[in-house]
């Protein structure tokens, strides 16, 4: 991939990212596992996404083979970030038979804490999920005026959030979300704002920028972050300090950044590929020099001919697989292109 791609790339990546977060909406399962297409009232519930599909592969912590978790540590996870309630929610609500409706399946929810936690705990836990369950309802029940704007209709939200389960147990439930969602609007205009800033002190700022908006959450949510998505996002706050830079010094720069996030092994294997990238570039530019010379010197030739010349000079310049692959993308570029006709 050449190098001006990298950084179109980046920024598509990181605005990628915050529209998923945000505004992903996924069929989900609830209950005896029906899988439905989230409606606007269920992208009010869940405007991060669709728990059901999209969070719960790894949240096991109150529900799992080894017994309930302990009261305390579930409130510190909680608290932390580490355990997402809804994630949780979820996670249980995959375990119920496939025949029960919503209903039976929270109130299975409910008889699991009855039977594994101890009083008060049981009954905290049991009022926060009973609470829960109050917002989920009322959530999917009221509709939101349609030209909200996202901002204006999340204010509403938490809102609603607040007034059902009261400002702490809130804050429990959604505060890490709030915080990702609080987050994604910091950053929207980050680049053009701090576009005088070297690229250390722009990766600094946008590092400072998490701290402050992920506050109690900031281990919590940065540990689950993939290396890969934030090479990118470094590579968009570097954007101006690497396109200043030339041969050597951007490689070793890009070179530097590469080993940051992935060591020296995973640095070596990018170089190889961009290698090999590179090569497959070269090949492609010298077949396309042959064919239109070709074309231009056989143009009494039958179209059957011309197709089989230049198949058979395609499969000799580029290889069996690479030749399949450029003609699978010519085709699939012409098509793309007679469909916006």
């Amino acid at each position: 991939m050449q190098k001006k791609h990298i950084y179109i790339l980046a920024g598509i990546l990181v605005a990628a990212v915050a529209a998923f977060f945000i505004f992903s909406g996924n069929g989900g399962k609830k209950g005896g596992g029906k899988k439905n297409d989230m409606s606007t009232n269920d992208q009010n519930l869940y405007p991060m996404g669709d728990p059901g599909s999209v969070f719960t592969e790894a949240a096991s912590a109150i529900q799992s083979s080894g017994g309930a978790l302990n009261y305390n540590d579930l409130m510190s996870g909680l608290k932390s970030g580490k355990i997402n309630f809804v994630w949780e929610l979820w996670a249980m609500r995959r375990n119920c038979p496939e025949n029960y409706t919503g209903d039976q399946c929270d109130s299975a929810i409910l008889e699991y804490i009855e039977k594994n936690y101890n009083s008060p705990e049981k009954d905290n836990l049991k009022q926060l999920f009973t609470k829960y369950f109050k917002f989920e309802k009322e959530m999917k029940q009221n509709e939101m005026p349609k030209d909200l704007s996202f901002e204006d209709r999340y204010e509403l939200i938490k809102k609603k959030r607040k007034e059902i389960l009261g400002e702490e147990d809130a804050s429990l439930v959604f505060g890490m979300e709030e915080s990702q969602v609080g987050f994604v609007e910091a950053t929207k205009n980050f680049n053009s704002l701090n576009k005088k800033l070297s690229g250390d002190d722009r990766v600094k700022k946008f590092e400072d920028l998490k701290k402050k908006t992920y506050g109690q959450y900031y281990e919590a949510i940065t540990s689950r972050e993939e290396k890969f998505e934030n090479y990118q996002v470094e590579l968009n706050l570097r954007e101006s300090e690497l396109a200043a830079l030339k041969g050597d010094d951007k490689d070793k720069k890009l070179r530097s950044i590469q080993e940051k996030y992935f060591g020296k092994e995973g640095a070596d294997r990018i170089a190889k590929m961009n290698e090999e990238n590179l090569a497959a570039e070269k090949k492609i530019t010298e077949y396309e020099k042959q064919e239109k010379e070709f074309l231009s010197q056989n143009s009494g030739l039958s179209d059957k001919d011309k197709k089989e010349k230049l198949d058979a000079l395609r499969v000799k310049t580029l290889g069996q697989e690479e030749a399949d692959s450029y003609a699978s993308r010519k085709e699939f570029e012409r098509l793309s292109k007679e469909y916006k006709q």
